[in-house]
């Protein structure tokens, strides 16, 4: 179910040793019209806050990388982890969603 869904995300990226954020500069397709993706967008996005606030929550934010134009440690990205832990000021499809989120931001 979607419930089981969202909460084994946060599940996830808790349990891994390493944090990679893959966000080039892209166009995504499924977009009508296309629209350009970057770092920036995956931001914005909730479900992507999501991720990452469960990781810094239990490993902190020393292995956490981004790839946009190059590698580099989000550490060295204040804004980026400032906003990133925001979760619920995120971006989502469906607002609704953000209900969904409350069990696994407060465990």
């Amino acid at each position: 179910t979607k419930r089981l869904a969202i909460g084994s995300i946060a599940l996830y990226a808790a349990c891994s040793h390493y944090f990679l954020a893959c966000a080039p500069e892209a166009l995504h397709q499924d977009s009508r019209p296309p629209c350009k993706v970057d770092a920036d967008t995956y931001l914005q996005r909730g479900w992507c806050r999501l991720e990452q606030w469960a990781f810094m929550a239990i490993n902190g934010s020393a292995q956490m990388y981004v790839f946009d134009s190059s590698l580099s440690q989000l550490s060295s990205r204040r804004r980026w982890i400032e906003e990133s832990v925001n979760v619920f000021n995120g971006h989502f499809t469906h607002e609704a969603d953000k209900a969904l989120l409350v069990d696994v931001v407060l465990g």
